[in-house]
């Protein structure tokens, strides 16, 4: 009787230990629905209406919107730009207004609830993803002026470079909208679970993470010759889908090293990506020098959080801002 008392009382204890944990993790990290759009403008998207809060990497908490999206809730104006990109450029890391693509729609518009900018970034978008995606991204967004696209590596592989060029075809149905709107029980059920339940999204996702590092640099073992072929036929592909501007957003990798200096490291392709970018009328910000100026000038990096090691992970909010006045520069140059 004594023993199964005692089990009972460290059940109850581990209980109340998982719900205190657990409420935290609201506050803390708490992730949300998440649905694959393999003939979508992108990768993927959150569940709509959802609240997004990360805490692990900086701290950001970010409403999606109704197309799956991180992007103040807002009229989205005949005369805006299209924001392609990865995990950094949704930003999820720091508060919403302090994200590039915000701020730069905050320039134009002057208004929190009209945007000039739409970002379609997901995690894992990165430049083949886009290429592949991108005709579906037009058309679904038709009115775009400008289209950005964040990239913060210029090394793919031959293969990957070749089913990049095997771009997807529109399927409205299969948005994160529609998706949302007609999800099985299945799906709700593992979206309740895994949005009232964070802690569990939380060990699950620590421990899928640690065997190895996630990062978006493939190996460097490629034939260079054929790579820059690939890519100077991927750019001409996205040019001749999209007759206004294409700028793409070039950070790379900083580190700094034990004299104080700051290493920026560029992919062993990027001349060539250069290349293949101008000989296709598509423009390009390096913002390599930039990050090395800033960080001489004011001893800042453009990656890292006081919760993470500096130069490391995503853009925090120095990278954000950088980024923005570039963007902002090169738009009124534009004069979009």
């Amino acid at each position: 009787m004594k023993t199964a008392k005692n089990i009972w009382q460290w059940f109850l204890s581990i209980a109340i230990a998982f719900c205190l944990v657990n409420a935290l993790c609201f506050l803390y990290e708490r992730p949300t629905g998440w649905f694959d759009t393999p003939n979508g403008p992108s990768l993927a998207g959150w569940r709509p209406g959802s609240v997004l809060v990360h805490g692990t990497e900086g701290y950001g908490i970010t409403r999606v919107d109704e197309n799956g999206y991180l992007n103040p809730y807002g009229k989205l104006e005949s005369n805006y730009i299209l924001m392609m990109g990865s995990s950094h450029t949704q930003g999820k890391e720091v508060p919403s207004g302090q994200k590039y693509s915000v701020l730069v729609n905050t320039h134009f518009s002057g208004e929190t609830d009209v945007l000039r900018t739409y970002n379609i970034a997901s995690d894992g978008n990165f430049l083949p993803s886009i290429i592949q995606h991108f005709q579906a991204a037009v058309q679904a967004f038709p009115d775009s002026q400008m289209v950005t696209i964040e990239i913060a590596n210029t090394d793919f592989s031959e293969e990957t470079l070749r089913n990049a060029l095997s771009q997807v075809t529109l399927d409205i149905e299969n948005s994160v909208f529609s998706q949302d709107k007609n999800a099985g029980l299945k799906i709700r059920i593992s979206n309740l679970v895994k949005e009232g339940f964070p802690l569990l999204s939380l060990m699950k996702s620590k421990w899928k993470t640690a065997p190895a590092q996630q990062t978006a640099t493939e190996p460097r073992a490629f034939d260079e010759t054929v790579c820059s072929a690939l890519l100077n036929q991927a750019m001409g592909l996205i040019r001749s889908e999209y007759d206004r501007p294409i700028v793409i957003i070039y950070h790379p990798a900083v580190s700094l090293e034990a004299d104080g200096t700051v290493n920026i490291k560029y992919g062993s392709m990027w001349s060539e990506f250069q290349n293949a970018c101008a000989s296709n009328s598509i423009d390009v910000i390096n913002m390599g020098p930039i990050f090395e100026q800033w960080y001489y000038e004011h001893r800042q990096l453009p990656y890292g959080f006081c919760n993470t090691a500096p130069g490391t992970g995503h853009l925090n909010k120095v990278g954000h801002q950088l980024i923005a006045d570039a963007l902002i520069e090169f738009i009124e140059r534009k004069a979009v």
